[in-house]
C-alpha cells in the first residue's frame, strides 16, 4: 500500500497512532507474552460511547448509518479491538460477548464487548500460552 501511494504522490496518514509505540511494539512481542503463562490473561473488555445532544445525533458521520453504520464500534471499539488483537498474536477471539444500545437509525452508540481468548494449559513450542484459533 506504502509503495502505491509513494508511486501516486499520495500520502499514507495512519490514525492508529499507537501501533507505531515503542511500548505496544514491546507488549506484542513474544518474549512480553510470554510473561502472561498459562494463568495470564483470556479475555479483553472494553466499553465505548457517543454521548451527544440533539443536534450531534442529526448531524455527526459517526451516528448515520448511511456514512458510519457500525457508528461507536467501528470509530471508538476498533483501537480496542485492534490493540487486544496484536497483544494475543494477531489470533481472532474464540468467542465474542456484546451489549449494544442502537440509535433510532440501528447505529450503535454505546457498546460493552468482550472477546474471549481459549488459553487454557496448552503452550507452545516457546512456553507461550497456545491461543486456539475459533473454528
Amino acid at each position: 500500500m506504502l509503495t502505491v501511494c509513494r508511486e501516486n504522490n499520495v500520502f499514507f496518514m495512519d490514525g492508529v497512532m499507537f501501533m507505531h509505540n515503542n511500548r505496544y511494539q514491546k507488549i506484542t512481542q513474544e518474549e512480553h507474552r510470554q510473561r502472561f503463562g498459562r494463568e495470564g490473561p483470556s479475555d479483553c473488555t472494553s466499553s465505548f460511547s457517543f454521548p451527544g445532544n440533539e443536534e450531534f445525533f442529526k448531524s455527526n458521520i459517526r451516528v448515520s448509518p448511511k456514512l458510519d453504520p457500525l457508528g461507536c464500534l467501528g470509530d471508538l471499539g476498533y483501537y480496542n479491538i485492534r490493540f487486544a488483537l496484536g497483544v494475543f498474536g494477531w489470533t481472532l477471539p474464540n468467542s465474542v460477548s456484546a451489549h449494544i444500545n442502537l440509535s433510532k437509525d440501528n447505529v450503535p452508540i454505546d457498546t460493552s464487548t468482550t472477546l474471549f481468548w481459549d488459553t487454557t494449559d496448552k503452550v507452545d513450542e516457546y512456553g507461550l500460552p497456545s491461543v486456539k484459533t475459533a473454528t
